[in-house]
């Protein structure tokens, strides 16, 4: 039998502000309104799912078995949860969270929620004063997922912009784990175009420059998912973007953000999406991929992990698969564009997982561990 959620707590409804004229006209019907891809791309095969997500904290003892507790006088968990995108929407209505102390319910728990950036929210839990040995957060929502089509001709043809939408200028500035402003990254650049950025359309830039990011990569360690011995998530094992540039190494998450810095040192944005995939039905983990704004469309997503054992026969001049058309996108649900939510700038104790902690108190010195619980249920299509 699953376990209900603790404390569970309905939010009201978002109502989302009307699209733009850069994000499309009014949608098909069975499409969400908001954010429909137009143009080059278009969305196909749309999967609903139910996501669980369970962010703990635990403080062990260390003096005679005795455990030294968590005596705090704030206590807040939040997670970044993108709402509406090219290829996913979340319900506002089904959006629950709740709070447990040692490992009892809190009635009280407020729960809040924030617009981050248009289409992207932060739902934050929060007990006030507590002395706990463990704290749970549970986060639970409905979602769409879509499969991406793209129209590679069209994609070819489109030109760079004048300036770039409003929604896509804050995904050029550098962030934790992608930072593109780094002399590294506008070297490779300069290496790479050789004064020709802007001689080739957008579309076509964008390719040269991640086959040449992929051709400089010399491993990938894994996935990039570090479990307990029980095989309970602790969290990413991420570097970032510069320290697989410097390397040559890393994970997954890793090779996604270094492709992103990438395109950013290029004056092209782009994005991460870390999102929740369950291909056994029993065992959901994390993974990362990317994407880029295609003027006049939207955000094109693609693979880098997939590609990358592809890299030395791309042709830029050819469509490639999981670069814009990625048929298995429908199977995985994005979360967040962010490894750790705004304005947290470390992981909760030592892994990021997308979730943060704001806490002020005592924190006695003990053993502390943090550890997410996912769950993926699929709900069928959504009707055409």
């Amino acid at each position: 039998m699953r376990r209900p959620l603790l404390a569970a707590v309905c939010l009201g409804a978002i109502v989302f502000s009307p699209a733009s004229a850069d994000e499309g006209s009014a949608p098909a019907p069975g499409v969400p309104a908001g954010r429909p891809p137009r143009g080059a791309l278009s969305r196909r095969e749309g999967r609903i799912y139910d996501i669980e997500f369970n962010a703990t904290i635990y403080a062990a003892g260390t003096v005679k078995g005795v455990a030294d507790p968590l005596v705090l006088a704030q206590n807040s968990i939040e997670i970044p949860l993108t709402m509406l995108d090219t290829f996913s929407q979340v319900d506002p209505t089904s959006i629950r969270a709740g709070l447990s102390i040692n490992n009892n319910p809190v009635p009280g728990a407020s729960v809040q929620i924030g617009e981050l950036r248009r289409g992207v929210s932060a739902v934050k839990v929060e007990s006030g004063a507590v002395t706990c040995q463990n704290i749970a957060a549970q986060f639970a929502w409905r979602a769409a997922s879509w499969s991406s089509v793209l129209d590679e001709a069209v994609a070819a043809r489109t030109a760079w912009p004048q300036s770039w939408p409003d929604d896509a200028q804050p995904w050029l500035d550098p962030q934790p784990w992608i930072e593109s402003d780094q002399q590294i990254f506008g070297d490779f650049v300069q290496r790479t175009a050789q004064g020709n950025l802007h001689g080739v359309s957008v579309h076509i830039a964008a390719k040269e420059l991640v086959k040449a990011t992929l051709l400089n990569v010399r491993a990938v360690r894994s996935t990039g998912v570090i479990y307990d011995a029980t095989r309970v998530i602790r969290g990413l094992d991420i570097r970032g973007a510069k320290r697989m540039a410097e390397t040559g190494e890393g994970t997954s998450h890793d090779l996604a953000c270094l492709c992103v810095a990438v395109l950013r040192a290029a004056g092209i944005p782009s994005r991460i999406n870390v999102g929740i995939i369950d291909p056994d039905r029993h065992a959901p983990y994390f993974v990362t991929w990317a994407e880029y704004y295609l003027p006049d469309s939207g955000w094109v997503p693609f693979l880098p992990d997939d590609l990358r054992g592809k890299a030395t026969s791309l042709d830029s001049s050819l469509a490639w698969k999981n670069f814009g058309t990625v048929k298995d996108l429908n199977l995985v649900v994005p979360v967040s564009h962010w490894i750790l939510p705004e304005g947290i700038p470390a992981a909760p104790v030592e892994l990021p997982a997308l979730w943060g902690w704001r806490s002020a108190g005592a924190i006695q010195p003990c053993t502390m561990r943090e550890y997410t619980r996912l769950q993926m249920t699929s709900q069928g299509r959504v009707p055409e």
